[in-house]
């Protein structure tokens, strides 16, 4: 049986890792085309406003992935402890 503070970070790291997976999804389709011809005036302001999008979403999706690999540190020492009989 697992302990309480085990059970919260492995919940913690489902969750933390499920909104990587949807970050990662997200930059992904900053990229995909838009069909704008790239002559158009609309075309560079595009281009910059989806560059800016994928810098934020890039600095949010390392933080999320420090915060995974400190809860598993947190787990793997949680893990451990000695078990209390």
């Amino acid at each position: 049986m697992e302990s309480g503070p085990v059970r919260e970070l492995k919940e913690k790291i489902h969750k933390e890792e499920t909104r990587l997976q949807k970050l990662m999804d997200d930059a992904n389709k900053i990229w995909e085309d838009t069909g704008l011809d790239p002559k158009e005036a609309s075309y560079l302001v595009e281009k910059t406003m989806r560059f800016e999008l994928a810098q934020k979403n890039s600095k949010t999706i390392f933080l999320t992935f420090k915060n995974i690999l400190e809860n598993y540190k947190k787990l793997c020492l949680e893990l451990e402890k000695p078990v209390s009989e």
